[in-house]
């Protein structure tokens, strides 16, 4: 009895670990390029890129946004910091058929943010 316990403990433990690396799987993230900007404080400057971010959920329960962010990438994996974003993609459950839009702005020190980004839904957010 003890035994056929761990094993289903085991089991469980399996497809829980499945389902939680597939839970963004049913989310899609479509970006367009907007502007182009840069900001400086003092001797401090950052090059700035804007994003139309549409999010749709394509099946299952609403999907908490407060628990992801987005990230953006460069070609060469470098990630992006994002410095502004619109609180409709950051809150409330994003359901089946019910998409949302806003804008995000990623920033860096660097021009090469101005290179084509891809951007991503996250759970690992710093």
């Amino acid at each position: 009895m003890k035994i056929s316990s761990v094993i289903a403990s085991i089991t469980l433990s399996c497809i829980t670990l499945s389902a939680h690396a597939k839970g963004l799987d049913h989310v899609i993230v479509v970006s367009t390029q907007k502007t182009s900007g840069t900001m400086s404080v003092g001797e401090k400057s950052a090059y700035t890129q804007s994003f139309e971010i549409f999010l749709g959920n394509l099946k299952g329960r609403g999907l908490d946004l407060a628990g992801y962010c987005l990230k953006a990438y460069g070609a060469e994996g470098k990630e992006y910091k994002l410095d502004t974003v619109d609180e409709v993609l950051t809150v409330g459950k994003l359901k089946v058929g019910a998409p949302v839009q806003g804008m995000a702005v990623f920033s860096s020190v660097d021009p090469s943010v101005y290179q084509p980004l891809m951007i991503k839904l996250s759970e690992n957010c710093k």
